[in-house]
């Protein structure tokens, strides 16, 4: 497998970007994350606590379990590699298409790699013959809602999924924008979470795991001991604090959805409804390269294997009509 391309990467020009490949809150981080991040530079003459605990005692308190059920992590990214390394799969379920760093993380412990591949035909769904597939690996990675078709899971598939397979991996990276349901951990299924997305912190990097103590404890041996900055702690319990942002940004993000359907419509641009803050489309035009001439950066889903598509962030209503424009004097 080849290193996949992922959104984000403004750095690759010498030119300001419209930056629509990384899906994040348009509204940007609320300012009291941006102001405890801030003042825990005080701080940078010391270690930060490898244990996150008072992040981790607040997330356990969210999660409604305990703080040895809570992991804390350098981005969601850290904590599926290490969950590989801490458990050694022989046999990995990835449905494709989805998240790359699964398949990475899989082959880099040597895994072989077991495929269920999603349809167009039906919006791009996991559907229950995904059971036949499960026995055959040790671990099912499932995306929630799924990256980059945006698609929710049904919350009674994914406990059939779970009492079916071995072991459960749920990456739940973008579950704040979605009217999902919630989830509890068992013996055999991980929770992976991100604050990246919803409190857009990328830069700061933090993510956590919820599970049983025993697999949290193997997991948390196969990570770096210092990986979370006191900036990241610090951001993060600020963040759980922010009980009205989320509500905000989701009222505002899925009016700018309709907004953005309604336009492609126009357009005649063929598109898959989504759960999350992007929205994946379909054109024949090779859009990529022609928005990038305009300064428009989009995701170009061919390295996700699907040839054609797009993957465009939600973002503020200013730079959402700006991509209308463009897609409009392209079509």
């Amino acid at each position: 497998m080849s290193i996949q391309i992922h959104g984000g990467d403004i750095y690759a020009f010498d030119r300001p970007i419209l930056d629509f490949s990384a899906s994040i809150d348009p509204l940007g981080a609320p300012e009291s994350v941006i102001a405890a991040a801030r003042d825990s530079l005080e701080n940078l003459d010391r270690y930060p606590d490898d244990k996150c605990r008072a992040l981790t005692l607040a997330l356990a308190q969210k999660e409604g379990g305990k703080p040895e059920n809570i992991l804390c992590g350098n981005g969601a990214e850290e904590l599926i590699y290490a969950t590989m390394q801490a458990l050694r799969p022989r046999r990995v379920l990835i449905v494709s298409p989805t998240f790359s760093e699964y398949e990475r993380a899989a082959l880099s412990v040597g895994a072989q790699i077991i495929k269920y591949t999603l349809d167009e035909k039906n919006g791009f769904c996991i559907e229950e013959d995904i059971l036949n597939y499960t026995k055959q690996a040790d671990i099912t990675f499932i995306c929630d809602p799924n990256n980059p078709t945006g698609r929710l899971t049904d919350a009674g598939l994914i406990k059939k999924i779970a009492e079916n397979a071995d072991f459960t991996v749920i990456d739940r990276s973008f579950e704040d924008f979605a009217n999902c349901e919630k989830i509890n951990f068992s013996k055999n299924m991980l929770l992976i979470k991100s604050f990246t997305k919803i409190y857009a912190i990328p830069a700061l990097r933090l993510g956590y795991a919820v599970g049983s103590g025993e697999i949290i404890n193997r997991i948390n041996n196969a990570k770096p001991r210092w990986s979370v900055s006191i900036p990241a702690q610090a951001a993060g319990l600020a963040a759980l604090s922010e009980t009205d942002f989320i509500e905000k940004s989701l009222k505002y993000i899925n009016a700018e959805k309709e907004f953005i359907y309604k336009r492609l419509d126009e357009l005649k641009i063929k598109y898959f409804k989504s759960d999350a803050n992007f929205i994946l489309f379909k054109c024949d035009i090779p859009l990529y390269d022609i928005l990038l001439e305009k300064g428009i950066l989009i995701r170009d889903c061919a390295s996700f294997g699907l040839n054609g598509f797009y993957r465009t962030a939600v973002k503020r209503h200013n730079e959402n009509e700006i991509l209308i424009k463009a897609l409009e004097a392209c079509i």
